[in-house]
């Protein structure tokens, strides 16, 4: 009797370490896709960086456009109210 409940208890024992090994490889599935998404993330994250450098570059180099344009527009105001004057 001993050596039967021994081997139930045994084989119980085996099946919840075989439910356990199932539930470690789930999760290590889970863990190895949620890395993968994390890595996906720190990309994204990594190329809006760089893009918002560009763009604030880019956002200069218009301020810097923008400014020419004006100072050249306002030395033609200037030069041609200089004619219209008597």
């Amino acid at each position: 009797m001993a050596v039967d409940k021994t081997k139930s208890d045994l084989e119980l024992l085996g099946e919840k370490i075989d439910r356990l090994g199932s539930q470690i490889d789930e999760l290590n599935t889970w863990v190895y896709e949620m890395s993968t998404h994390v890595a996906r993330v720190a990309d994204i994250q990594d190329y809006m960086r760089m893009s918002q450098s560009r763009l604030q570059s880019d956002v200069k180099i218009l301020r810097k456009s923008m400014a020419s344009i004006d100072k050249k527009n306002t030395e033609k105001e200037e030069k041609s109210s200089l004619f219209d004057s008597p």
